[in-house]
């Protein structure tokens, strides 16, 4: 079951995980994912504070230069810093990348820049091999969008991809007969097909409930609890990390402090919306940046005066209610194997 179900902050943990690159007093332009984070830090600048908590410090570097900039809890950790540590600095004239350096270098820390955002974490060892992010792709599956296509009926439509996923899911969690699996099969394609054509109510809220209803009828009265047991765990977890990936997503722009994400992520977790979570998954598998249209009142009052002034800029989707897109499917803990059908 495990495999099937991505924990809250998996999104959250690969974004600010997944590639890294040391950050030397000058930097180049391939190194940055944002060119306007390449000028800030080449910049010569000023930088003076005064005994300015660790914490403080990235929060003053983050509202100064417009840059994202996070703290490495676990690179605190390795290297014995409190995130409460002071923090002094009197430099006129000098590169930020090189000041910044300069000054963490004393309590053994560095900057590393990776999509544009500056983290604080460890020094790596003396002697250490330079490390070379590789690209990270996306484990989804690329099928044919079924509601692209509903206007392209030669073509024909490939359900099988997205079909898979619930199978597998339903698999780990009943083990069902093969041939209840085969006539699961056919009736989650039918209700896809539906929902494709139009034939029936193709809202976010309502085809994963029919989905779910296509497997639980060919399940035993205990079966089926467990499933529908297992699918509002499934929901809870898919709604969660699509919460902290949409704030992942705005903490790039708005550069949130650690009570604000937490905060902000305990707020929308019950007024999370199911049409969000699939603009959020779409938007994962395809490699945008749009945001769910989320209303002004759940997130200006957690900003300050400047973020609420960058929450505006944000780009948003502007369906607040699309249609069902089976693209999705799998899109948070997409299976890997095949179900045993029977073939």
């Amino acid at each position: 079951m495990n495999r099937l179900l991505l924990p809250a902050r998996c999104f959250l943990l690969v974004a600010l995980t997944a590639t890294a690159v040391s950050l030397p007093a000058q930097l180049s332009a391939v190194q940055l994912d944002r060119p306007q984070s390449v000028a800030v830090l080449e910049a010569k600048t000023d930088l003076k504070v005064q005994n300015l908590p660790l914490t403080e410090f990235a929060r003053l570097l983050a509202q100064k230069y417009r840059i994202p900039v996070r703290l490495d809890d676990a690179g605190l950790k390795r290297s014995k810093v409190a995130p409460t540590t002071p923090i002094s600095a009197n430099l006129e004239g000098v590169p930020l990348g090189q000041a910044l350096t300069h000054i963490l270098g004393r309590l053994k820390l560095a900057p590393r820049v990776f999509n544009g955002i500056v983290l604080i974490t460890d020094r790596e060892p003396p002697g250490a091999p330079a490390f070379r992010p590789r690209p990270v792709v996306p484990r989804v599956r690329r099928v044919q969008d079924p509601f692209a296509a509903q206007n392209a009926p030669d073509q024909g439509l490939e359900w099988r991809p997205m079909v898979t996923v619930e199978l597998l899911f339903v698999k780990k969690a009943c083990a069902p007969t093969k041939a209840q699996l085969r006539e699961m099969e056919k009736d989650l394609a039918q209700c896809l097909e539906r929902a494709a054509t139009g034939a029936t109510d193709a809202s976010c809220d309502a085809v994963p409930n029919e989905l779910a209803e296509c497997v639980t009828k060919h399940l035993s009265p205990a079966d089926a609890d467990r499933y529908h047991r297992e699918v509002v765990k499934r929901r809870g977890n898919e709604r969660k990390a699509c919460v902290w990936t949409f704030v992942t997503f705005i903490d790039q722009d708005l550069s949130l402090t650690e009570t604000q994400r937490r905060v902000m992520v305990a707020r929308l977790v019950p007024k999370w919306e199911p049409a969000w979570s699939q603009m959020i998954e779409l938007g994962v598998r395809d490699g945008g940046r749009e945001v769910p249209p989320v209303p002004d009142s759940l997130i200006v009052p957690l900003l300050d005066r400047e973020q609420a002034k960058r929450w505006g800029e944000v780009l948003k989707c502007r369906d607040p209610h699309p249609r069902f897109n089976a693209g999705r499917i799998g899109s948070v803990g997409t299976p890997i194997d095949e179900p045993d059908d029977g073939d």
